[in-house]
């Protein structure tokens, strides 16, 4: 499921970016260390000099969490928006 090269380019900003990422929307902490798991098993794996089971690849893990509300007296449902100080 994971396995292809991904490229990193790092902007003069600062701002990383990866082409080829896959992107997931999950809903409970199962789902995310499922998926944790699996592209962790994804990973190559082989003997150096230094240590029999060395990573010879890198896993980049980016989590971005939003909260999402219910609101009764509408019956809506999204994420709340902070009104500052």
């Amino acid at each position: 499921m994971f396995e292809r090269t991904l490229r990193i380019a790092i902007h003069t900003q600062g701002i990383c970016d990866v082409q080829g990422l896959t992107k997931f929307a999950v809903k409970d902490f199962e789902t995310v260390e499922t998926l944790m798991e699996e592209g962790n098993r994804s990973r190559t794996v082989a003997s150096t000099n230094m240590n029999s089971e060395s990573s010879r690849s890198h896993a980049v893990f980016s989590l971005i969490i939003t909260q999402e509300q219910y609101d009764p007296i509408s019956e809506h449902t999204g994420q709340k928006v902070g009104s500052g100080p």
